[in-house]
């Protein structure tokens, strides 16, 4: 659990605990695992994480239902529940409200840093893929990953 000491106060980082941070991450990849069996049509928004995610481990067999959105367009979100299976959101401060009542699967990519200092994310996403700069959490990242590609 990560403490801040801040004016005499200390406050708690329940969300950087290293069990939740597992249990979240199984769960997302056993659900991408699943969308990578049925050949699910994900639509990817956003490119604030995208250094740090590598997304070819999930989808290998289905590297033509990608589509990558960067910038903010109304449109793709608005149509995206005829068109997708599934929504993975890079840059999650930025598309949080307007995902908030889309009626698919919503995976969040963001830092601990960003859950804490933004609560409302937790509300507008179904799955998270917590990210830290540790390079404990990214060796975690891999051996999940590679795992689940098996």
């Amino acid at each position: 659990m990560n403490n801040v000491l801040v004016s005499s106060r200390v406050r708690s980082k329940c969300l950087g605990d290293p069990y939740t941070k597992l249990i979240q991450l199984k769960r997302t990849f056993r659900f991408l695992k699943a969308a990578q069996e049925n050949n699910a049509r994900v639509l990817i928004l956003g490119n604030k994480f995208q250094s740090r995610i590598n997304l070819d481990n999930f989808f290998l067999t289905s590297k033509n239902n990608f589509t990558h959105s960067p910038n903010f367009n109304s449109e793709i979100i608005d149509s995206a529940s005829k068109n997708y299976d599934l929504i993975l959101c890079l840059d999650p401060i930025l598309f949080a409200k307007k995902l908030k009542n889309i009626n698919l699967p919503r995976v969040l990519v963001s830092t601990v840093d960003d859950l804490y200092w933004h609560r409302d994310l937790i509300d507008s996403f179904d799955y998270l893929i917590p990210l830290t700069h540790d390079r404990t959490d990214q060796a975690l990242h891999y051996l999940l990953a590679q795992r689940w590609k098996e």
